[in-house]
């Protein structure tokens, strides 16, 4: 049983988004920030909880 078919997602999904870096770094830093809010959020979220 290898790591592609078990996880396709977290295989292809890194290797796309580096791809789309190269051609592009202020994609990356979108990306990042838009990680870094959800994660703010979801702490926050849980925080009120």
């Amino acid at each position: 049983m290898d790591n592609e078919t078990t996880m396709p997602g977290l295989l292809t999904m890194p290797g796309r988004l580096h791809e789309d870096a190269r051609r592009n770094p202020h994609r990356l830093f979108l990306y990042r920030l838009i990680f870094a809010a959800a994660v703010l959020a979801l702490a926050l979220i849980l925080w009120l909880l």
